[in-house]
Parts: structure tokens; C-alpha cells; sequence
């Protein structure tokens, strides 16, 4: 029931979680999704969802090219000649697929009946054409990403790289066509049985099929060494990232690890690989959930792809199917209106939910919230060079000071510094440099912001201050006075000069002889 999965959050709005974008993918899906159908998807709860680049008709039209190839290229005679089959260029018979308000919304999906590992010369060569065209289409209409299906066989597997190979060469050469496209790969985890494709390849015989079949043992890494070659082949690409299907017995931490190091864009999840509840509700198990909890805390964390789980899709709404406007004599009342389009909403609302994306809601309300280091403010400059700043002798901008006060942690840690440096002087009742307090000196003050924070504390202490804010960057010591005159409300002394050149405070009158005191605290955040 979807009240199982759809509580209200009892945290407080400041909690910030890791947020699930969920699409949905139809395996048995060979036409792009009409507006009524799309609008079905994205009703019942699911963010985005995948389309074929071409249909039924194309494939029929591959298949018999495949077909007169072969039969050719056995009758031929001629020795070190090969047949080299062109496969002519889609026509609107062959795809659904046309540029839409909405079609930048679909996730691309590459037809998975093409075969760019096949040994044979003619399908790898037709399944490559194929593959360039569709890529190329949805290159146009503005598809930004495509999932194309991985081998289904690895190196070690066949005995040969030489099918992954061809493989990272087509994908490579994809990456050229495609020029806005980012390319995904859909890869399982391990060789699981069940995890992959259902629909058949182009393919000369079976006997692919029936060598896994009969394979007792599974290297539980080939597949990612697969991965790592087309990676490798595609020069690390940044368009280039997998989708990972996840099985339903878990591999050992070794292989989640690595696989948790690379670039992740879905965890596809399908019907098999939840388990049922108690209940009669779908669920994962304890390790499948604690693994997405880890993925979920990457810093571009994947998003979720939920293969073959429905909702069923209709044509036309239920209440235009029920309702006759032919005549006005068949026109029904207003009461018996209200009947019908009662039935049609809560016949709609049954079919609409989906108990395997409500239960990853619920998963979705459980992962725990971010800490502050894992905020945006501190996780957008990971693993970015940055350059060296030097204040010595630059003047820094105003945003490169915003960045560092971003900091959740240090100002913090400041503050609570101060406070007890105040305790202290006031319970050792220490002499203090001026009448007015203890005083405390910010040496490169920046915008101010361990001045707001020694504030904060002479506040929250009750021990009476007198702040200096020393900086030597003009632009800087403009904002300060600013900063003076509206939030400290005249309560700081702003200086312009380097601070190798401050002396210290001021303490004679004016038109007197300058004579210059001590300083009780000094805090400073030096960049350079």
C-alpha cells in the first residue's frame, strides 16, 4: 500500500538529505512514449524516463539487411574480398523520436539488439552503422544523454579482448558523432544471470548464449575490467559514465569499492533484484541498502533507474474512454459526470502508484542528513585545482573572500575561542589595555567576518570590547566601514594599512602627540 512508504518527515526543515531522481526504463518499449504517456510517468512519481532512438520497423529493416549480407557473403567466392553492408539513414518510418518541447527530458536508449563485440565482420559493422545514426539522431533532437547497453560478454569470457575492444572503438567513435550527447554505458556489476538484455542480438547463432550458460564460475571483476578498457579507449572522457545494474546477491566490498571510484550516472535496479516484505511489499536487503547509502554520500551522487516496474501506460485517460460526446442526447448529467470522473480519478490513482518507487521514497526519507562538511559549500571545491592565492601582494576580490567565509566549521571554532579567552580574562580579572574593555585586534580583517565573531562573543560573555579591524586592501576597507556604519553600528575601529606597518591602537587624544597602546587578544586568519 503506498501508505507504507509515504509518512511525513518528522525532521526539522534545516536537515538536508541526499535527494533520489528516479526514472523509469521499459525494456519492452520500442516507441517513444506520447505526451498523455509521458505526462502518466511523470504523475506517478517518477523524474525522467528513457525512450528508444528508433522502433520496430527499423529493426525488421536491420534484421533482413543482416539477413541478405550473410547470405551473400557465404555464396561469395571470391578469397580476401568481404561484404560491406551500408545501412541507409532513418526515415520517419523508423523512429517516433522528433524534437519536442519536452524531448530534452527523455534519457536516450540505444537499441540493444545491435552487437558491436560480434566476431562477424558483417553484424559488428552493421551494429556500429546503427549505433552512429541513432547517436547521431538523438544528437538532434536534443537528447543530452544515451544509454547504450554493454557487452555481453567480457575478455576473459570469450577467451579474447578482441570484442571489447571493437567495442571501446565504437564508443569512442560515438563520442565524436555526438558531440552534446553525454554516453552511459549499462554495465551489470558482476556477470549475475538474469542481468542482462532479454532481447536477442544480431548474432549468427547461440552459441554465445549457451557458453554463460554453462559457465560454472564467476570472476566477479571482469565486468569492470571491461569498463576499463573502453574507458581507457575513450581517452577518459568526461561525457563518458556507467550505468550500473545491481544484482541481487551483493559481490564482496573489493569490487563495490571500485566500482564506487568511478563515474556513476545510474544504479538500475529491476523487479529481481527486490526481495518481498513480510507485508507483500517489495524491499531491498539490509547490505543493498546500506550500499546506497554509500553511494549516495559520493559528491555527484548516481541517480536511480528502475527497469521493467511499470506503471502500465494508457493511450487516453480513463474518463475519455467512459464519457460519449458523440451526441447530446448520450451527453450524461451533471450527477452522473460526477459519478464517472470519480471513478476514472481513483482508477487512475491505483493504477498510477508504484510500490517499488514507493518504497525507495521511503528509502529516500531514511538516509541520514548531510554534516556540514558535506554541504555544497565546502564539497564544490573538491578535487579542483585551485589557483595559489596571494594577498601579500594582490588585492583579493570580493568573492574570493565569500568563499572562505562559506567555511561552516573555522568561524565557528573562532568564536569559541574568543568566548573562552574572555571567560578567562574576566574570572582572573586581568587588566585589560583599555577603560572601554578588553582590547582585541582582527590583523586583515577581509570583509569582517572575525570581527562580527568577536562581537558575537563579548555578546554572549557579557565582557565589554574594543576591536581594531586592520586590513590593508582598499577595496576591502571600503566594505569594512560600510560594514561599521550598518551591522557593527560604530562599535569598531577600521584601520588601512599593512599590518607589518600597525604600531597599535591609538590611545592619545586628538591633536595630542600619537601614542600608540597594546593589544589584550589578536586574531588574525592569514591566506598567505
Amino acid at each position: 500500500m503506498a501508505h507504507e512508504y509515504s509518512g511525513q518527515d518528522s525532521d526539522s526543515a534545516e536537515d538536508i538529505r541526499p535527494a533520489f531522481h528516479i526514472g523509469q526504463h521499459d525494456s519492452t518499449r520500442f516507441e517513444t512514449l506520447t505526451n498523455i504517456q509521458y505526462g502518466q510517468v511523470l504523475n506517478s512519481g517518477f523524474r525522467f524516463v528513457t525512450t528508444p532512438i528508433t522502433n520496430a520497423h527499423f529493426h525488421e529493416r536491420i534484421v533482413k539487411l543482416v539477413d541478405e549480407s550473410l547470405s551473400r557473403a557465404n555464396g561469395q567466392q571470391t578469397s580476401g574480398s568481404r561484404i560491406d553492408p551500408i545501412v541507409t539513414p532513418l526515415t520517419p518510418e523508423d523512429t517516433t523520436l522528433f524534437p519536442e518541447v519536452y524531448t530534452s527530458g527523455f534519457v536516450g536508449y540505444a537499441s540493444p539488439w545491435i552487437d558491436l563485440c560480434s566476431p562477424n565482420h558483417v553484424i559488428a559493422s552493421i551494429s556500429k552503422q546503427v549505433l552512429n545514426l541513432e547517436v547521431n539522431y538523438a544528437n538532434f533532437c536534443g537528447v543530452r544523454s544515451l544509454v547504450i547497453p554493454g557487452p555481453r560478454q567480457d575478455g576473459a569470457q570469450a577467451g579474447s579482448g578482441r570484442g571489447i575492444a571493437q567495442y571501446a572503438r565504437a564508443i569512442q567513435e560515438a563520442l565524436l558523432i555526438g558531440t552534446r550527447v553525454n554516453i552511459i554505458i549499462h554495465l551489470p556489476m558482476y556477470r549475475e544471470p538474469g542481468l542482462e538484455e532479454k532481447i536477442a542480438q544480431l548474432s549468427v547463432s547461440n552459441e554465445v548464449s549457451r557458453q554463460l550458460q554453462s559457465s560454472e564460475e564467476i570472476d566477479i571483476f571482469t565486468s569492470w575490467d571491461s569498463w576499463h578498457v573502453i574507458r581507457t579507449v575513450c581517452d577518459y572522457d568526461a561525457r563518458l559514465c556507467v550505468a550500473l545494474r545491481i544484482p541481487r546477491v551483493l559481490p564482496s566490498k573489493d569490487l563495490q569499492t571500485r566500482w564506487f571510484s568511478e563515474p556513476l550516472q545510474y544504479l538500475t535496479y529491476g523487479p529481481s533484484t527486490f526481495q518481498t516484505n513480510k507485508a507483500g511489499h517489495p524491499s531491498l536487503s539490509r547490505s543493498h541498502q546500506e550500499l546506497i547509502h554509500t553511494y549516495m554520500r559520493l559528491k555527484h551522487a548516481p541517480y536511480f533507474l528502475l527497469c521493467d516496474v511499470g506503471p502500465e501506460l494508457q493511450d487516453e485517460p480513463a474518463a475519455g474512454r467512459l464519457i460519449d460526446t458523440a451526441s447530446s442526447s448520450e451527453f450524461p448529467t451533471l450527477n452522473d459526470a460526477t459519478v464517472v470522473t470519480h471513478s476514472a480519478k481513483s482508477d487512475y490513482k491505483i493504477r498510477g502508484h508504484n510500490a517499488y518507487l514507493a518504497y525507495m521514497r521511503h528509502l529516500e526519507r531514511q538516509q541520514e542528513p548531510y554534516t556540514e562538511l558535506e554541504l555544497n559549500t565546502l564539497t564544490n571545491f573538491q578535487d579542483w585545482l585551485q589557483s595559489p592565492l596571494q594577498p601579500l601582494s594582490d588585492n583579493l576580490e570580493s568573492v574570493t573572500y565569500e568563499v572562505f567565509e562559506g567555511d561552516p566549521v573555522k568561524y565557528n571554532q573562532y568564536e569559541n575561542a574568543i568566548e573562552e579567552a574572555l571567560r578567562e580574562w574576566a574570572e582572573l580579572k586581568k587588566p585589560t589595555s583599555s577603560p572601554d574593555g578588553v582590547v582585541i585586534a582582527v590583523a586583515g580583517s577581509g570583509r569582517g567576518p572575525l570581527v562580527t565573531r568577536a562581537l558575537q562573543a563579548s555578546e554572549t560573555t557579557g565582557v565589554p570590547v574594543k576591536v581594531w579591524a586592520v586590513e590593508k586592501n582598499p577595496n576591502a576597507y571600503v566594505y569594512l566601514l560600510r560594514q561599521n556604519q550598518t551591522v557593527w553600528g560604530g562599535r569598531v575601529t577600521v584601520v588601512k594599512t599593512d599590518m607589518r606597518a600597525w604600531k597599535g591602537p591609538v590611545i592619545s587624544a586628538p591633536g595630542a602627540p600619537t601614542v600608540h597602546g597594546s593589544v589584550d587578544i589578536l586574531v588574525s586568519e592569514l591566506l598567505g
